[in-house]
């Protein structure tokens, strides 16, 4: 009875996953034509330079996601229910607490990064748009750094979660994300916060989820215990955090290309439409 009740939680549980994208799919296009009206193409030449540069953020913070989570939310997933089926709690509790030291450390890592060079990084790719100061997107990519350590965060939260098999709690997590940092970024930008408004609204809602997600995983786990050996881990995570960065690579390197070789705002227009001809596709595959 305690292998179908089991069963029968991970069932819901992955149904409640299945929900919770959808409405992180439908609620992600809508916030997506919010933006798109309160950042429009300028002109065909020019472009939409504050959609540019939204997706110039975006990119930043993905990147740290990408890098710093080092794929170890896959061990965590592998490691932790293999060490619970063998009631070894302390080498499953291990593999969470090694995970939360790497992800606070190159999370911590990726926020000092853009912290550091936010001036050097405004200038090098903003010093010629009239339509953003580079103050203002010097002073946007250190507020962004905080959603550089929090999106690594979200990640050791993320795989713990599924190593402990509580999905209905990580769908929980992710709606918590989704739809305050939406609310809030659309309430910004009618409020007037501009680009401030998505930076604001991600900072809000990954801190804000990651509490719900920490909650949670305190229930099961200490992080104040015997760290599991990294080498493992590691070794299980590699093939994947290499495929996660040719993923990541090619998703993006058109659009790059476009930020890097022509300005701001086509990469911000051509994004746009990348998004909209991915909007059927997005939710066939929820």
């Amino acid at each position: 009875m305690a292998q179908i009740s089991k069963a029968t939680k991970i069932a819901r549980g992955a149904t409640y996953l299945f929900i919770q994208s959808l409405l992180a799919n439908v609620i992600g296009v809508l916030y997506f034509m919010v933006l798109a009206r309160f950042f429009p193409v300028v002109s065909p030449d020019v472009g939409s330079p504050k959609m540019g540069a939204f997706q110039f953020m975006n990119f930043i913070v993905v990147l740290s996601n990408v890098l710093g989570a080092l794929a170890l939310p896959s061990a965590a997933a592998k490691f932790i229910p293999q060490y619970l089926a063998k009631n070894e709690k302390a080498k499953a509790n291990g593999v969470a607490v090694r995970h939360f030291q790497v992800a606070f450390a190159t999370g911590l890592a990726a926020a000092v990064t853009v912290f550091l060079s936010s001036d050097f990084i405004a200038t090098s790719f903003f010093s010629n748009s009239p339509w953003i100061p580079v103050e203002q997107m010097s002073l946007l990519l250190k507020i962004l750094s905080l959603s550089c350590f929090l999106t690594n965060f979200m990640s050791f939260l993320s795989g713990t979660l599924q190593g402990l098999q509580k999905i209905g709690e990580l769908a929980l997590m992710n709606l918590t994300f989704n739809v305050l940092q939406s609310f809030l970024v659309v309430a910004l930008l009618f409020c007037g916060f501009d680009l401030f408004s998505p930076v604001i609204g991600w900072v809000v809602g990954m801190a804000a989820a990651s509490i719900v997600g920490t909650a949670i995983v305190l229930k099961s786990f200490s992080l104040r215990g015997k760290p599991h050996p990294l080498k493992p881990l590691l070794s299980f995570s590699l093939p994947l955090y290499i495929s996660n960065i040719l993923a990541f690579t090619v998703n993006w390197v058109d659009q790059i290309f476009i930020f890097s070789v022509i300005n701001a705002g086509i990469f911000g227009m051509y994004s746009v439409v990348v998004k909209a001809a991915l909007i059927p596709t997005l939710i066939a595959t929820s």
